[in-house]
């Protein structure tokens, strides 16, 4: 292999579909809430649209695809489609 860098290194990817996402994991850091101070409707706004986004995901409509490097920023993204296929290296 070359070119290997530690920022290559993925440690984990998770994709999860069709179950309750646990305690919605990234859907706060992908739908950021209101300042505490803000007004009750728009906390209950909040609260409602995760809710909706955890349901889809707990449906299986979409997929939430997290992905934890072992350096680096990680991904977290809702995804209609997702597919995982190896990639052929050179010299293996």
């Amino acid at each position: 292999m070359e070119d290997f860098r530690q920022g290559n290194t993925i440690s984990m990817v998770e994709v999860v579909s069709g179950q309750v996402p646990y305690e919605h994991f990234g859907l706060e850091r992908l739908f950021r809430p209101p300042h505490p101070s803000a007004a009750e409707e728009y906390q209950r706004a909040h609260a409602a649209i995760v809710e909706r986004q955890s349901a889809r995901i707990a449906d299986g409509d979409v997929s939430m695809v997290v992905i934890v490097p072992s350096y680096g920023a990680d991904l977290i993204a809702i995804c209609r489609d997702v597919a995982l296929a190896p990639h052929a290296m050179d010299g293996s």
